[in-house]
C-alpha cells in the first residue's frame, strides 16, 4: 500500500471522527440544556405556588387561633350553612348582623377575591367534605392519595380546557383547633382531614420554556455549524499539506523496489530496458538526477583514492 495515500486515509479518518465527536458533544450538551429548561421552568410555578399556599396557610391558623372571627353579613359573606348554628350569627348591639367565618370559610372567600383578581384559583378538598362542592376532581383525588402516601406535596401541569394549568396541592392535617367543625366527622388532631391546593394557567411558563429552548437550539446549532466549518478548513488545509507531500516525495518513491544495477560500473538499467542494450544503461547520477532532480558533485573516498592513486596517500 502507497504510505502516502494510506496517511491521506488515516488524515479523512481522524477528521470525520472528530467531526462526529463534535457532533455528539453538541448533541449531549443540547440534551442536558434543554433537560434543565423541562425541570426549571416547573419548577419556578411549583415556588410560585408554594408561596401562594404559604400565606394562605398563614391566615387560616391566625382564624383558627382565634377560633373564627366575625364580618358584617353581607352579599359576599352571607351566613355559612356548613357552620353549627348556635354560633353562627350574632348581632350587634345596634342590631347588626354579623357572620362567623372560620378558616375554611374565610380561605373560600380569599380565593374568591384572588380569583377574581387574577387567574389563580384555591381551593380545598376532602374525601369527606361538609360542603359538597369541596369534594375533589379525578386529578385532586389522585394527589390525595399520592401525597398522603408519601407526605409530600404533589404538583404537575394538566391539560384543563385545552389549555395547560398548573396545579399544586399538599395535606390538610386536622388540628385542634378544627374539632370544632369537624370532630362531629370523627377526624382526631393530625388527622388527614384533605387538602389544600393552588392552581394558575401555565402559559406564561410554558412560552418562556419555548423562547429559550429555541435560543439554546439556535446557539448549539450555530456552534455546530462555525465548528463544521473549522473542521472542514483545516481539513482541506490538511489534506492540501499532505498531498503536497505526496508530490514532493513521488520521485523518492520511483526509486522503491528492485533496481537493476550492474555489479562493476554501477550502471542502472531503465525500467523496461533490454539488458543486452548498452543505451539502456544509465550512471547512477543520471538515473537518480532525472527522477529526483538531485545534482552530485564529485569527490573520492579514501578506499579509491588508496587505490587509484597511492601516491598522495592520506597519512
Amino acid at each position: 500500500m502507497n504510505p502516502i495515500s494510506a496517511a491521506r486515509r488515516r488524515t479523512r479518518r481522524t477528521l470525520w471522527l472528530f467531526a462526529a465527536a463534535y457532533t455528539a458533544l453538541a448533541a449531549a450538551s443540547l440534551t442536558l440544556v434543554l433537560a434543565d429548561v423541562a425541570d426549571r421552568y416547573p419548577e419556578l410555578a411549583r415556588g410560585r405556588a408554594r408561596s401562594i399556599l404559604d400565606a394562605v396557610v398563614a391566615f387560616r391558623s391566625w382564624n383558627a387561633a382565634h377560633g373564627g372571627v366575625y364580618v358584617r353579613v353581607s352579599e359576599r359573606a352571607p351566613p355559612n350553612p356548613y357552620l353549627p348554628e348556635a354560633d353562627r350569627e350574632v348581632a350587634t348591639r345596634d342590631g347588626e348582623r354579623l357572620t362567623k367565618v372560620n378558616p375554611a370559610y374565610m380561605t373560600r372567600l380569599a380565593a374568591e377575591e384572588l380569583e377574581a383578581r387574577s387567574e389563580v384559583r384555591v381551593y380545598l378538598t376532602s374525601q369527606r367534605p361538609l360542603r359538597p362542592e369541596n369534594r375533589p376532581d379525578p386529578w385532586a383525588a389522585a394527589a390525595l392519595g399520592e401525597a398522603a402516601a408519601s407526605g409530600d406535596p404533589v404538583w404537575g401541569v394538566v391539560e384543563q380546557g385545552g389549555a395547560e394549568v398548573f396545579r399544586y396541592q399538599e395535606l390538610l392535617r386536622t388540628e385542634e383547633a378544627c374539632l370544632r367543625c369537624h370532630g362531629a366527622q370523627g377526624y382526631q388532631q393530625g388527622d388527614v382531614r384533605g387538602g389544600v391546593g393552588v392552581s394558575f394557567s401555565y402559559a406564561p411558563y410554558g412560552a418562556a420554556a419555548r423562547r429559550e429552548r429555541v435560543r439554546i437550539a439556535a446557539a448549539h446549532g450555530l456552534f455546530l455549524v462555525l465548528g463544521w466549518g473549522l473542521l472542514w478548513v483545516l481539513g482541506r488545509r490538511l489534506a492540501a499539506a499532505v498531498t503536497a507531500l505526496e508530490v514532493s516525495l513521488s520521485p523518492v518513491q520511483a526509486l522503491e523496489g528492485l533496481l537493476p544495477i550492474c555489479c562493476h560500473c554501477k550502471k542502472i538499467r531503465r525500467e523496461g530496458g533490454d539488458p543486452r542494450r548498452a543505451e539502456d544503461w544509465e550512471p547512477v547520477e543520471v538515473y537518480v538526477g532525472d527522477r529526483t532532480g538531485a545534482q552530485f558533485s564529485h569527490g573520492i573516498c579514501p578506499q579509491c583514492l588508496a587505490a587509484h592513486y597511492p601516491d598522495m596517500g592520506l597519512g
